[in-house]
């Protein structure tokens, strides 16, 4: 997904899997017309018909376009799947079509359709392996960004400790400076400026 965004690539996908179709439509009719010769010393008792030359160049160009558009497309297993499909296709519809070529369009076919739905099956699951896996990586980075954002910050485990043994510190001082003064050695007026210091934590 690094060459291409995503829409230059479903393009290029669409114009293979449209190539890849051109070609099944020549192939299947050049096998139906079998063995051929045009023109040279060596004439075929069956002469090529006409179109036969354009049928092969619309096969070689539409093959050329799949490959391009396969690679484009970032989606090579996929198409090399599809491709053995559509061949299968074309070979079993031409033993439907000519008993001389059952045996052999049946046997390559059935063999072609195996080398194409297991890749294609493999593409189809990592397509959708791998959105759940990018969905599970985005929720659980988001849930842990949360968890942080939220999470009080901890305090320091040197300033805790002042700060949880203070009260009880204060509360002994005032103890003793209230004793203090009520023996009297300390008068209201250093009674209130100690007692003041106590509390402002001096």
């Amino acid at each position: 997904m690094h060459g291409m965004n995503k829409p230059l690539q479903l393009v290029a996908g669409v114009i293979a899997v449209a190539a890849l179709a051109l070609a099944c439509v020549e192939l299947a009719k050049l096998m139906d017309t079998g063995t051929c010769a045009s023109g040279g010393p060596y004439v075929s008792a069956k002469p090529c018909p006409d179109g036969t030359g354009t049928q092969i160049l619309l096969l070689m160009g539409a093959i050329l376009v799949f490959v391009i558009g396969m690679l484009a497309s970032a989606q090579g297993v996929f198409c090399f799947g599809l491709l053995f499909v559509a061949l299968s296709a074309v070979f079993i519809r031409g033993a439907t079509t000519d008993d001389g070529f059952a045996a052999t369009g049946y046997s390559v076919g059935a063999v072609f359709a195996v080398m194409g739905v297991v890749p294609m099956f493999m593409a189809i699951r990592g397509w959708f392996e791998d959105n759940d896996s990018a969905a599970r990586s985005r929720a659980s980075g988001l849930a842990a960004f949360t968890q942080m954002a939220l999470a009080p910050a901890p305090a320091p485990a040197m300033a805790s400790m002042p700060a949880q043994s203070r009260p009880a510190d204060n509360l002994a001082k005032l103890q003793q400076l209230g004793d203090l003064h009520a023996r009297g050695v300390l008068d209201d007026a250093e009674f209130a400026t100690e007692k003041a210091k106590i509390l402002n934590g001096s």
